[in-house]
């Protein structure tokens, strides 16, 4: 399928923010349900106010890390081979380490070595991971490391929402 004209690969889908949107809405859902409910709620109501300030704190640092890094992700391009052609001629193969060069019938180029096809972008994606609909694009060379990060990061405040709303429900109910 051909990219419309005035689309760029990887934004050719009207719906391809959509995902954007509700892991956006799922975030700002996480930040009031903690906020509201565990840190104001349960610890103020304990008269726990430094306590609270103390799950405040990392929790804002680590939900900031997650934001930054998954608009990082979402704006950074994946890399694409088009745009790694510097003075490459179309007719003539490029050096491959790898193997024989493959040329791409879809982009009408010669694949660099481990550059991939993503049929959803139309595009050919450098050291292309896979295609993330939750990040409206493909993971590839040059949004890689962001996307680590924000796998990281997540897995970080989940920890911490998780560790701390156990305390908290646990100091509020008891264990009875």
């Amino acid at each position: 399928m051909p990219l419309p004209k005035d689309r760029k690969p990887g934004q050719h889908r009207d719906w391809g923010w959509l995902p954007v949107m509700i892991v956006s809405s799922f975030m700002i859902f996480i930040y009031y349900g903690y906020l509201d409910r565990i840190v104001l709620v349960l610890l103020w109501n304990l008269n726990q106010k430094a306590a609270s300030v103390g799950y405040l704190v990392p929790f804002h640092v680590f939900i900031l890390l997650f934001i930054i890094t998954y608009a990082r992700v979402v704006s950074q391009p994946p890399g694409y081979a088009k745009d790694n052609l510097t003075g490459q001629s179309t007719i003539d193969p490029p050096d491959c380490i790898l193997g024989d060069p493959v040329w791409c019938e879809n982009c009408q180029l010669w694949k660099p070595d481990r550059a991939h096809h993503c049929r959803v972008c139309d595009a050919c994606v450098l050291r292309m991971d896979h295609h993330c609909p939750w990040m409206n694009g493909c993971i590839g060379v040059a949004n890689y490391r962001f996307y680590i990060q924000f796998l990281c990061y997540v897995s970080l405040l989940a920890t911490w929402i998780f560790v701390t709303s156990l305390i908290a429900f646990i100091q509020y109910h008891g264990l009875h």
